[in-house]
């Protein structure tokens, strides 16, 4: 393979690589839970350092990235989704939900035609200036932008005190926490070469520094993109 210059949105066509520990659930998230109740409302600090407020639990969501509506399904909160992006497919039931664009160009009519008191997106993926602009029409926007494995665990945690179910959150990132620590105490021999391919057109994998990456080397894989230029490598085959 080699190396082309990068360009595209390694977002656009995620697929889905069967086999690896937690793979379907951790396509593309954080930091600590940092929240504080003020009387009925609940404040949380984002991935951008930013202070957001709900009056109440939210009871209707708009998800900008394939990986938060997985964490609202994990959750038990499906039902207070009320759009989401042409990309999200898993689990089944999320195609049926109503879609608002894509990861890189979400249509802002569309989301706020359908009402949201929430909007979860991502720091990596989601234009900055389409969040800012439903900020400004007062739409609560969290952004999350996790880099490694605990951090993804953290945000499932964060997203469960948003929705109102810090309880089901917590126990859920417990139970993937202990899962990925029995697949690392696993021994293998030899290690596989692993590509984890996150769109096929163009071709763009996963390298260093990404959270895919230690996933492949948590499950006692070699990552053949490590050696690649950039955390996302276009390449050609």
């Amino acid at each position: 393979m080699r190396r082309l210059p990068d360009s595209a949105d390694h977002t656009a066509t995620p697929v889905r690589a069967r086999g690896l520990l937690l793979a379907a659930l951790l396509l593309s998230l954080c930091v600590c839970p940092r929240w504080a109740p003020a009387s009925s409302s609940l404040v949380m600090t984002d991935d951008r350092g930013v202070s957001v407020r709900l009056a109440a639990a939210p009871r209707r969501v708009v998800s900008l990235a394939p990986n938060l509506t997985e964490i609202v399904f994990l959750l038990g909160q499906e039902e207070k989704l009320v759009g989401v992006t042409r990309y999200c497919n898993y689990p089944l039931l999320a195609s049926a939900l109503p879609r608002i664009g894509g990861i890189v160009d979400p249509d802002v009519e569309r989301i706020v035609a359908a009402d949201p008191d929430l909007l979860l997106c991502t720091t990596d993926g989601n234009p900055k200036e389409r969040v800012q602009i439903l900020e400004e029409m007062g739409i609560p926007c969290f952004a999350v932008g996790p880099q490694n494995l605990e951090a993804i665990f953290k945000t499932i945690e964060r997203v469960g005190a948003l929705l109102g179910v810090p309880e089901k959150g917590r126990k859920e990132a417990s139970a993937l926490r202990a899962r990925a620590s029995r697949v690392s105490r696993v021994q293998r021999a030899p290690s596989p070469r692993v590509l984890f391919v996150v769109s096929t057109s163009p071709v763009i994998a996963a390298g260093n520094g990404t959270f895919l990456d230690e996933l492949v080397r948590t499950t006692g894989g070699r990552n053949a993109a490590g050696g690649f230029a950039g955390r996302y490598p276009r390449l050609s085959v």
